[in-house]
This record gives C-alpha cells, structure tokens and sequence, in this order.
C-alpha cells in the first residue's frame, strides 16, 4: 500500500517512464510488512525520447531494478532493511546476474555514507555512491546532484526547494521538450489526485504538497489557455475551409485542414482571413493550398 503522498509521486514518475507491464509497486519478498517499493524489468531499450527524459538515471532502467524511495535521509536501519528486501528479492543468490538496488533518497544518508563501504560511483555525477563490495546497491542522494538539466528527472523527486527548483525549471522548458510533454500532464493529474482524495498531507510532507499544489495550479491554467486557443485556431480553419471548399467545388481533406491549423498558428487571424477570401477561383485555390503544405 502506498502510504504518503511522497510515494504515491514517486512511483507515478517512474512509471511515466516505463511500459505497464515493465514495472511493479509495493513487491512483496517475504510477508507483509516486507515489500519493495518499485521493480522495473526492462524488455527492450529505451527510447531516445525517454533517453532524453531520465538523464542521469538511465543506469536506473538497464535490465531489472528495485527502487527504495525515501522522503528523507534514510538511516543505516533503513539501508540496512532495504539491502535485505532486496536480498531476499533475488532468492538469497549470492551469484551474478543480480537485479541492482537503486535507494533514492531525498536528504543525506551522513550516518550511513560516513562509512568506508560507501564510495562515489565513478563516471556518474556526485550525488551517486557504491558499496565498495560487490553487492549490486546503489545510493543517490538527489539534494547533491549538479543542478543539469541530466539531473532533472530525479530532482524532481527531490525535497523543499530542491523540489521548488526542479519544477520551476520543468516549467520553464520548451514547450515541446519530451521531459516538459510527459511531466505536466501527470502533474496536472497528481493535483487532481490530491483534491479529489481529500487526504490531509502528515506534518513532515505539508511543504511537498505545497509545491506540487502551487505549480500545478499555474501548469492548470497554461493547459486551459492552450485548450481554448487550440479550439478557436480550429474554429477559424474550419470556416476558411468551408471558405476555400467553395472555391475548389469539392472538401477540403484532412491533410490541407492541419495545415491550414498549422499555418493560423504563425499568422494574424484578419491577415489570414483577408488572404483566403482573395483567391479568385478554383485554380488559385489549388494553387494556394499546394504552395500552403511546402511553408
């Protein structure tokens, strides 16, 4: 059972990344109180687009990962619990190929990385650390990560202004960056989740909720207003297109309609208008059109 709102973001943000069927949550390893908290099990490679997206964390989604997502820093008890989650996981083996443990952890670990098992893991930014052992666990601590737009996708599941920081920069990507496209909607989505269960945030997550709230509510109000240009730019082509219908003596298809939505998006609406309704006669029409799918 997912048990706080920190979770419940996390493991929607993974799983914005993955095919249903390639990743599971609250996996069971011995009883009840004993499960981990994602298993990814990658059958095919990443896309370039979700290349692009996870950055640094592509490590995260080669072949099987079990991810343990603390809202905090964990203590060496709750590395401790995890590492033997995931042991029991692979069957005790002590033998490679293992599944790797991913801790992601949203505050400094100091009690446990003070120790001289742990290492930074070498051709990865800072913020990423290894048993010097060859138990495949591995530790990020999100508040370290460079401040890259590499790092992006796992400071989004970061903490305080770690958190604040990566979502102002999420929203201010363009507008058809992969990571911007995929991310708004679920943030959009996470809100309504929120509102709609009523759930009262613990003490310890107010400030995260707080985030989430405040940036999905502008990123709302950014949807709406796409929503409703995107219906009066449809509108205006749907009567130029019965306009130049007219002049051609036959409909226009679906093809010269999205062009002619994509050519209202860069030109003033009376300009376009003016510009349809001189074309004298079929043969300008055709004409217009043809030269209107080469712009």
């Amino acid at each position: 059972m997912t048990r706080t709102f920190y979770d419940m973001w996390g493991k929607r943000t993974w799983s914005a990344v993955v095919e249903e069927d390639e990743i599971e949550a609250e996996v069971p390893v011995e009883s009840e109180s004993m499960r981990i908290d994602l298993v990814v099990r990658r059958r095919s490679a990443l896309s370039a687009e979700i290349r692009e997206v996870v950055g640094v964390a592509r490590p995260i989604l080669d072949g099987v990962a079990c991810l343990e997502l603390f809202s905090g820093a964990p203590s060496a008890e709750d590395v401790a619990r995890s590492r033997r989650k995931h042991l029991l996981f692979r069957g005790g083996a002590l033998e490679a190929p293992w599944p790797w443990l991913w801790l992601l952890c949203a505050g400094r670990p100091d009690a446990v990385l003070a120790g001289a098992e742990w290492v930074p893991l070498e051709g990865h930014p800072h913020g990423f650390y290894a048993l010097r052992t060859v138990e495949p666990v591995r530790i990020v601590v999100l508040p370290e990560l460079p401040r890259t737009s590499q790092t992006l996708f796992l400071r989004l599941m970061a903490r305080a202004n770690i958190l604040k920081n990566a979502l102002d920069e999420l929203i201010a990507l363009p507008a058809q960056s992969p990571l911007r496209r995929l991310a708004l909607p679920m943030l959009v989505a996470f809100r309504l989740d929120l509102l709609q269960r009523g759930l009262l945030p613990q003490d310890q997550e107010q400030e995260f909720v707080m985030h989430i709230l405040e940036h999905s509510k502008n990123v709302l109000e950014e949807f709406k207003e796409q929503v409703l240009a995107e219906g009066e730019a449809r509108g205006e082509a749907l009567t130029l297109g019965r306009v130049l219908s007219r002049r051609l003596g036959r409909p226009i298809t679906d093809v010269e309609l999205h062009a002619l939505l994509d050519w209202l998006s860069g030109i003033d609406r009376d300009a376009a208008t003016d510009e349809v309704c001189d074309l004298a006669d079929a043969g300008a029409a055709e004409n217009w059109l043809s030269d209107l799918a080469r712009r």
